[in-house]
């Protein structure tokens, strides 16, 4: 799903009825997949708003532009229609018990392929730094929220910026002192650009955890914690879990809480 649809479910979640940023959240939503057609007057009238106010808006999803947002929206990161995966939803449209097996398989793949001696490193870097920053791109997002939730449990304080245009100015203003963890399926997002930016002016130690070994990033963080198998894209979220309970779990077990 693509970052900026995240961020108008965020509004929609957290906002007054009355708001404007919540009418217009609500009516670019339900005309979702006619937006990359229309022009920036045609969504104002559509919206009952001025024209400056969804380019203020679009600024706000952390678009530069309006054209820029309707970029962001078909950015192809959507794993439910990825071409990869044409066998498997016909496979699934068949036999649902298709996808318990594909996501085993990832679940498998990902244990074979992650290295307890990373998920330890990682884990003491989350116990030891003073000051940890949490990145979740795409689906990654929803998990990453809910993994800073579990470590708030454990003890440990992380912070979440779910606003992109936060998100990046935090990730600029870590130092030395700072772990930024970046999850990610994909290993990327529709703001790769202005994220490999951001990454470049931080100075925190930056991991990357991703099923993507082709990864636009690499050139941008200190580490890369592979898991699965990228030709699965429309079951990485399952193996994500996995990943992100095992970091949990060792957390848990190494620092006895």
């Amino acid at each position: 799903m693509s970052d900026v649809v995240h961020k108008l479910l965020l509004i929609i979640n957290t906002s007054n009825e009355k708001d404007i940023d919540y009418n217009i959240s609500w009516i670019m939503l339900q005309n979702i997949n006619k937006i990359s057609s229309m022009s920036i007057n045609q969504l104002a009238d559509l919206c009952y708003v001025s024209i400056s106010t969804i380019s203020r808006f679009c600024r706000k999803l952390g678009c530069n532009s309006f054209y820029e947002f309707k970029n962001m929206l078909v950015y192809d990161d959507n794993e439910y229609f990825d071409p990869r995966n044409k066998s498997i939803n016909m496979n699934i449209n068949e036999d649902a018990s298709d996808l318990f097996f594909m996501a085993k398989k990832n679940i498998d793949l990902a244990t074979e392929t992650l290295k307890i001696e990373e998920i330890d490193q990682l884990v003491q870097d989350i116990h030891d730094y003073p000051t940890v920053s949490l990145v979740g791109l795409n689906t990654g997002q929803s998990i990453t929220l809910d993994f800073q939730s579990e470590l708030m449990v454990l003890g440990k304080f992380a912070t979440v910026f779910v606003d992109i245009d936060k998100q990046l100015d935090n990730i600029k203003s870590l130092d030395e002192n700072s772990l930024l963890v970046i999850f990610s399926i994909s290993g990327g997002c529709s703001y790769n650009s202005r994220l490999s930016e951001a990454l470049k002016q931080s100075k925190a130690k930056k991991v990357l955890i991703t099923q993507n070994p082709a990864t636009p990033l690499l050139e941008y963080v200190t580490k890369v914690i592979l898991y699965g198998n990228e030709y699965f894209p429309f079951v990485g979220r399952y193996a994500f879990l996995y990943v992100k309970d095992l970091i949990l779990m060792r957390y848990r077990f190494l620092y006895e809480v």
